[in-house]
């Protein structure tokens, strides 16, 4: 597995990061194959103060063998 974190400060107040994991895992599914699943992360946070701050997150999960949620329906996940 791995995950890729990325962020910017448009301004002193207002921080964007972008995060994309991916993870693989052999023999993952009960039938015995192996499985993957990927997705991203969006979050942008506004600091209204020093101790006081806002955020909104965005997310879509990706299990592409039905294995990472223990459903076994492979399936398109949104946040």
């Amino acid at each position: 597995m791995y995950s890729l974190v990325v962020s910017h400060s448009f301004t002193n107040q207002l921080q964007y990061v972008f995060q994309h994991d991916f993870g693989y895992q052999q023999q993952a599914t009960a039938t015995g194959k192996d499985a993957y699943w990927y997705g991203i992360n969006q979050y942008m946070f506004y600091d209204f103060t020093n101790t006081i701050s806002a955020g909104i997150r965005g997310e879509w999960f990706r299990d592409n063998n039905g294995a990472r949620l223990n459903i076994g329906t492979p399936g398109n996940y949104l946040l």
